[in-house]
Order: structure tokens, then C-alpha cells, then sequence
């Protein structure tokens, strides 16, 4: 069994009804896919998590003619969108690749700065190869990595929400842990695309849960009401 990490940009880099309204949208980001599925004999539903104003998402799905049914939801993680729309025949066949070739698409599936998903197949190479080789006109495929297949085991790391390992990984990767520190929360924010409250918020959260699984016989406080 292999796992191969890509990108895949789509043409136009849209997903769903919704993705160029979002993307054009300088107070909406986009995360991640968290699933599609199915749904009845022509539709599909679909999981995306966002960062930005809810009231703005749900007038932003509500307003897309190809949707049927929707809703939307904020947690501490993020902003959920659920909706099953009616896909047109390029996105269909996009989603149904993976159920007539026998491979595992890992979720989340997470979108890129440049509005590509980094998504990671699972199964048999020649599956794989073929399944990108069907993918319809229009999509553009750039190769991450590739190996053997380990299913995760319970590192600090994956104790984070998926939005907590991608601030930690701009953070690292931006400087800010080095010293002397000469990156703040604002440079941060500028690499994600978000504000440097939510980057404070994230990595607040990320610090917490990261010196608490350090500590031995550490126990995280209580959250205040």
C-alpha cells in the first residue's frame, strides 16, 4: 500500500458552487475539504471548512443556484459549510474518479495559497496512476511525495486541529519561534491570509495543548465558563 501526497489545481480553481465567490473575497479564506459524497442519483455533498464572517458564508452558498440544501456552522475550529448541490458534468466527473479505482483519498484535503488542494491518495501505485490518468480535462497535477503507507499514531503534532497544524507550520516556518524573535503575529497572519488575532488565538491554543503533553502527569485546566 502506497500514499502519494499532490496538488491538484482545477480549472478555474473551482470546487464547489461556491469556491470563485470565496476566493475573490478578501474577508473569506478557504481551508479544507473534510468530504464529498453522493447524494440521491445526481447531487453531491460536500464538507468545507472556511475562516471568516458566517453571516457572509451563508449569503454567499445561499445565493448559488446550484445549491439545494445547506447550512452553516461555527466551532472553535473554523466555519463549516455543508451543502448538496447539483454538480455540472466536469465536476462530477472529477469526484467520481476515486470510486471506480480502488484507492483511499485521505481527508482533509487542504487548499493551498494558490487555491489548489493538497490531497494524499491511498492504495495501490498502479490504482493511483491510473485513477490521475482519468481525472477529466482541465486539472493540473504537481507530485509532493510518495512512500509506503503508516497510518498516524498519536503524536503531539496530531493532537492539533488541522487548523492549528497549518498556523504552526506558517509560524515555524516564518521564523517566529527562532531567537532573537523577529517575526510577530501579523507576519504570521500575512502567509495565511488571516487576521494576527486568530494566529494569536491558534497558537495560544497550540502552545497549551503542546506543554501540557510535555509536562509528565500534567493536566490541562479546566476551561473557564
Amino acid at each position: 500500500m502506497r500514499h502519494v501526497t499532490f496538488q491538484l489545481a482545477p480549472r478555474n480553481g473551482e470546487l464547489h458552487p461556491f469556491d470563485a465567490v470565496v476566493r475573490d473575497d478578501p474577508e473569506l479564506s478557504r481551508w479544507a475539504i473534510h468530504q464529498v459524497d453522493p447524494v440521491a442519483e445526481e447531487g453531491l455533498a460536500i464538507l468545507v471548512e472556511f475562516d471568516g464572517p458566517v453571516e457572509k458564508l451563508q449569503r454567499v452558498v445561499a445565493e448559488q443556484s446550484d445549491v439545494v440544501s445547506s447550512s452553516v456552522t461555527e466551532s472553535d475550529d473554523g466555519v463549516f459549510v455543508y451543502a448538496h448541490f447539483e454538480p455540472d458534468e466536469w465536476l462530477r466527473q472529477l469526484y467520481e474518479v476515486t470510486d471506480e479505482y480502488e484507492i483511499f483519498v485521505d481527508t482533509p484535503m487542504y487548499y493551498t495559497g494558490g487555491g489548489a488542494l493538497e490531497i494524499t491518495a491511498i492504495g495501490e501505485l498502479e490504482d493511483i496512476r491510473a485513477a490521475s490518468l482519468a481525472l477529466p480535462d482541465g486539472v493540473d497535477l504537481h507530485l509532493l511525495s510518495t512512500g509506503e503507507y503508516r497510518p498516524a499514531n498519536e503524536s503531539l503534532y496530531e493532537q492539533l486541529t488541522p487548523r492549528q497544524q497549518e498556523t504552526l507550520r506558517a509560524a515555524v516556518e516564518t521564523g517566529y519561534y527562532q531567537e532573537p524573535r523577529r517575526v510577530t503575529y501579523q507576519d504570521v497572519a500575512d502567509e495565511l491570509g488571516i487576521s494576527a488575532g486568530t494566529v494569536g488565538e491558534h497558537l495560544r491554543k497550540i502552545e497549551s495543548t503542546i506543554l501540557t503533553g510535555v509536562l509528565p502527569d500534567a493536566e490541562a485546566p479546566t476551561p473557564a465558563p
